[in-house]
């Protein structure tokens, strides 16, 4: 949302040092993450999030392109992204949690 109100320099440089430390973070626990779900198939999973990551980063700055030369404004773009990370979080908050392993 800080995207979305940036009117000058120093809130978009916030925006994109919190996206960036983030996404970054993300990246790097990514494995973890999918491991408490299902070890035995890690290949697997890591494989289909990185597809799904690819086929945004081809799709997406397209479709954001498209959108401003018809809105004139990135505003479509960045609420479609609002958007998704909301459907986003609510599918990871209704996942089960992982069982703890038998010792």
């Amino acid at each position: 949302m800080l995207w979305a109100i940036s009117a000058s320099f120093w809130p978009l440089a916030a925006f994109a040092f919190a996206f960036g430390l983030f996404y970054g973070g993300w990246v790097a626990l990514m494995p973890a993450v999918v491991a408490d779900f299902g070890a035995r198939n890690l290949g697997t999973l890591i494989g289909v999030i990185s597809i799904c990551i690819a086929v945004g980063t081809l799709i997406g700055p397209s479709a954001a392109g498209f959108a401003f030369d018809v809105s004139h404004s990135y505003m479509v773009p960045i609420v479609a992204s609002i958007g998704a990370y909301v459907v986003a979080a609510a599918i990871l908050a209704s996942a089960s949690r992982p069982r703890a392993p038998a010792l």
